[in-house]
């Protein structure tokens, strides 16, 4: 028994240090929401669904709106560090890199992209701040973006004190604003510890806003492909504000949720409970699983015409 046990012991331990743990723990999400369809299969069957193909064409329309502006970003922030003009590239990689968000852990999303670059153009310490900075003001700006339609929910869609997350909010831009070099020095702070050159360009605070300003923007306009996707699908609309308030915090959760072990899939969940609070659960799945399809299908479109672009262009 004792030969079992310790046995045992070693198995667990060495699943914990594999992937197949990750995938096991993050696909395990997909038999809830699957279940939460069957259990309420008699209120789906009943419910009053209206579908209008029309508003997922507009809401892939807003979709890819949405991720011009996040390559836009990226490339200026490379620009930034390198004063390298090659746009074409910069939105190449980022639109592959993107579809690799959906696959659970960051490895694969980050990763790429040190990958894709060669060296001898953007050194890694360039693609390392640069990612380290979108991540920052991609969260922030979604804080912020939830503050500003705040005053126009029916019913604030958190559970918790709006006071919370203004604290958070201000906190995040004081740093960010006050220090705005913060993000670099730590990194380089890293780069001596291992003996790698450090940077020395720093951040300008007009910089540091206009890309704030361009993330909070691709907030509004993936909250509106939500609201179109749940136009697609149901008559009984909640009014815009509502949607966008869900949009945002259901997003916030997931993209913290990509830097988890188990993420996968706690998006979808955060979406069908806050909808609960309008529709039944099961219809809030069937917006959320929508949405999720929608979502991985545009951008793993956007990532091959920006790749046949890429290739096209070398081609000349």
């Amino acid at each position: 028994m004792k030969i079992f046990i310790v046995s045992l012991f070693h198995n667990i331990k060495k699943l914990i240090k594999s992937k197949a743990l990750i995938w096991i723990l993050s696909l395990a999400i997909i038999p809830f929401l699957g279940y939460a369809i069957y259990k309420e299969r008699d209120v789906l069957k009943i419910f009053t669904w209206d579908f209008q193909w029309q508003y997922l064409l507009l809401a892939s329309v807003f979709h890819m709106l949405a991720l011009t502006l996040m390559q836009l970003n990226w490339h200026l922030m490379i620009r930034y560090f390198t004063s390298s003009h090659q746009w074409l590239n910069d939105f190449s990689i980022y639109a592959i890199s993107l579809v690799s968000r959906r696959i659970p852990t960051p490895l694969l999303y980050i990763g790429g992209r040190f990958y894709l670059y060669p060296r001898e153009k953007t050194k890694p310490q360039v693609i390392a701040l640069a990612t380290g900075l979108e991540i920052t003001l991609i969260g922030l700006a979604g804080v912020i973006f939830y503050i500003l339609v705040l005053p126009f929910y029916s019913i604030v869609p958190g559970p918790f004190p709006s006071e919370l997350v203004v604290v958070i909010s201000l906190i995040g831009l004081f740093i960010l604003f006050v220090f705005p070099n913060l993000s670099k020095d730590l990194l380089n702070l890293l780069l001596r510890k291992i003996s790698k050159e450090p940077l020395e360009t720093n951040l300008s605070i007009i910089s540091l806003f206009s890309w704030l300003i361009i993330y909070i923007i691709v907030w509004l306009i993936d909250g509106i492909a939500l609201h179109l996707v749940s136009s697609a699908l149901i008559a009984d609309l909640i009014i815009l504000p509502d949607t966008l308030g869900i949009s945002t915090l259901a997003s916030l959760v997931g993209f913290v949720s990509q830097f988890l072990p188990a993420g996968f899939g706690l998006k979808e969940l955060t979406y069908s409970a806050l909808y609960n609070r309008w529709y039944p659960l099961g219809v809030g799945v069937v917006i959320a699983i929508s949405y999720r399809i929608l979502l991985t299908t545009v951008e793993i479109f956007w990532a091959w015409l920006w790749k046949q672009l890429l290739l096209f262009k070398k081609s000349e």
